[in-house]
């Protein structure tokens, strides 16, 4: 014979897992936990700052709610988690914060993990993304006009627009010799939003090809370059009246002496200069022999470049010209064969000069050797114009 248990009877049997409806129904006491989302993405964030998101818990089952937040092993770095209180009570809510704050360009990932007593989903996961972010590299004036106010110098701020450090690597000139950029010491780290003024210096010349500033960074998008604009004319203030030539003058020796001209010379007790215009091709030197009468008991010669232009389309710094003066107590012995050098001097884009004293020994005219040449940074196709003082003291 069967007989039906008392509904009570029923309820103590189940113990706590179950509770008795009005119905007669037993229904789940176990807790319950729910999320307001299965994933967080911070986007980009600027490098070395910290953005927070939030992610709300509720506990909607029928008894408390004990839970634990971890990052997964293999998460970033980057990420943080907040405190969480240890229990939650039947139907109530937290809200957890979550952190991100990224050390450096590119992309970060991770795993919110959170483990409670909820018997259905004992472990759930959250999916962190964080970024992209990367350095951005800014120039500004671009171009850099030095035609407009006859502009020697000018500044490009350099600036980083992005959202992590960008690392400078190069800064160049290309193009046209006449510019130069004061660089500062390399690799050099700029954070987001922080500038650097580089300094840019023109020399005037008839070239006329633009300069370009290259700038190497680690940008992602490349290298980035900025126009420089030149003002051609004669490099002021020792700008030579003639016009330029491509071919030598015709009384020019090309790396001989002087024999089409007469001898530099100097009258007794007197002070005498000389001037020649010169035209010098890329491996060209002239030379001019200069006799002393002897009288007085010292002399002195002083050899000087007084203009310099140059024409051509440039192929390096702008280019100088040496100028050599040498001596020998005797006729000349060959161009070479002086016994010393007296003194030199380089010109760049303006005054060069050179001197040197003594007494006259013997019973012969003191003999002395001027030269002048390009330097080394006049290439194939450019040519120097130049003139050449000389002036001879005896006395």
């Amino acid at each position: 014979m069967t007989r039906n248990l008392p509904r009570v009877v029923l309820c103590l049997l189940v113990g706590t897992a179950w509770s008795c409806g009005n119905s007669g129904g037993l229904r789940a006491t176990a807790p319950s936990l729910e999320l307001s989302s299965r994933s967080l993405d911070f986007g980009p964030v600027e490098e070395l700052t910290t953005n927070a998101l939030v992610l709300q818990l509720q506990n909607k089952g029928l008894a408390p709610l004990h839970l634990t937040a971890r990052l997964a092993p293999d998460s970033s770095a980057d990420f943080e988690v907040g405190t969480l209180p240890a229990e939650l009570a039947v139907g109530d809510s937290r809200d957890l914060s979550v952190y991100f704050h990224p050390q450096g360009a590119g992309s970060d990932s991770g795993t919110l993990v959170l483990e409670s007593d909820d018997p259905e989903n004992p472990k759930i996961e959250v999916a962190l993304l964080g970024g992209p972010i990367a350095p951005k590299l800014a120039a500004s004036p671009d171009p850099v006009d030095f035609k407009t106010g006859g502009l020697s110098t000018a500044a490009v701020t350099l600036s980083n627009d992005g959202l992590a450090s960008l690392q400078l690597t190069s800064l160049a000139i290309s193009g046209n010799g006449d510019f130069t950029v004061e660089t500062p010491a390399l690799p050099l780290q700029l954070k987001p939003h922080q500038q650097l003024p580089v300094t840019i210096n023109y020399v005037k010349s008839p070239r006329t090809a633009e300069g370009v500033l290259e700038i190497g960074s680690d940008d992602p998008t490349g290298p980035r370059s900025v126009r420089l604009i030149p003002n051609p004319g004669s490099a002021d203030p020792f700008a030579c009246s003639r016009a330029p030539t491509t071919a030598a003058d015709a009384f020019e020796p090309n790396n001989s002496l002087d024999a089409a001209n007469p001898k530099v010379s100097s009258p007794a007790s007197s002070s005498t200069s000389y001037s020649y215009d010169i035209t010098l091709p890329a491996g060209d030197e002239d030379w001019f022999e200069i006799a002393i009468p002897r009288s007085g008991s010292n002399t002195s010669a002083t050899a000087q470049i007084t203009c310099l232009n140059w024409s051509g389309s440039g192929c390096g710094a702008p280019p100088s010209v040496r100028v050599e003066l040498y001596y020998q107590d005797s006729l000349k012995k060959g161009l070479g064969m002086a016994p010393g050098l007296e003194g030199a001097s380089d010109g760049k884009s303006g005054l060069a000069k050179v001197s040197s004293s003594g007494p006259i020994s013997g019973s012969y005219s003191q003999w002395w050797y001027v030269g002048a040449k390009p330097s080394s940074t006049v290439c194939a196709g450019e040519v120097v114009n130049a003139t050449l003082k000389i002036t001879v003291n005896n006395n």
